[in-house]
């Protein structure tokens, strides 16, 4: 497995805003460089691991990471997301709130990224679970390990009533 290396080839700063350039990924955040730097570390990581199987091409990708809720908030499609990924025709777009679960968010998303440029439209619950597989992966002594157990989504099925045939 190649090393994953992702070497900011530049970083500005403007307005309490960061800039962060590697590898197709523009990254900008309010969040502070750590977390900015690993997010980009998530994404070239992500990047690396499903180049291993599939060959994703010329990924161009403008990242913004929020501090606060509230700015994401303001453009989110959801009231419940901590972060969305938004195809356009001049570059794709994603869009995380910093904090807890920030990397998992940016990974499950980066892979929506990854799925779109499909030859095919792929159905939502390929889409879904696929980027939730690849959500958590950790690297290891050239080994990955993709599908581990999501501890959010383990707590949901412990303390939710279960749905019936019928529902």
């Amino acid at each position: 497995m190649r090393a994953v290396l992702a070497l900011a080839l530049s970083t500005q700063v403007f307005g309490g805003w960061i800039r962060l350039q590697s590898a197709g990924v523009e990254l900008l955040s309010d969040a502070g460089e750590k977390s900015a730097r690993a997010v980009l570390d998530r994404l070239q990581e992500v990047r690396s691991v499903f180049e291993e199987e599939h060959p994703v091409g010329r990924v161009e990708v403008r990242v913004f990471l929020f501090r606060s809720e509230a700015a994401l908030r303001e453009i989110a499609p959801t009231r419940n997301t901590k972060g969305f990924f938004q195809s356009d025709p001049e570059r794709d777009v994603i869009v995380l709130q910093a904090g807890e679960g920030v990397t998992r968010e940016a990974a499950h998303e980066f892979v929506h990224l990854l799925l779109s440029q499909a030859s095919a439209p792929l159905p939502a619950w390929f889409e879904e679970g696929t980027a939730d597989l690849y959500s958590n992966l950790s690297v290891s002594r050239g080994r990955a390990l993709i599908g581990a157990a999501i501890p959010t989504h383990v707590r949901a099925v412990q303390t939710s009533k279960l749905l019936s045939a019928r529902e």
